[in-house]
């Protein structure tokens, strides 16, 4: 699955997403917390995740929508 970070503030400023969703994607892996990874698509630097794990439970994919979304609101700030 691929996504990007992209809180109305900076919606339509390409680059901008593009760098916050770069250094989003830092964070989330050194915080050990979860792993994702990135691709470029339509020129736009998104985010993805690859669920490969046949244990993989709503909770989990709710705990990881949650950790971007809290990793990304501390870099808004």
């Amino acid at each position: 699955m691929c996504f990007r970070y992209a809180p109305p503030a900076l919606r339509g400023n390409s680059e901008k997403l593009d760098s916050v969703n770069k250094l989003l994607l830092e964070r989330i892996q050194l915080s050990g917390e979860a792993f994702l990874s990135s691709t470029v698509v339509r020129g736009a630097f998104v985010l993805r995740a690859c669920i490969v794990n046949c244990l993989t439970q709503r909770s989990d994919l709710d705990f990881l929508l949650e950790l971007v979304l809290r990793e990304g609101r501390a870099l808004a700030r």
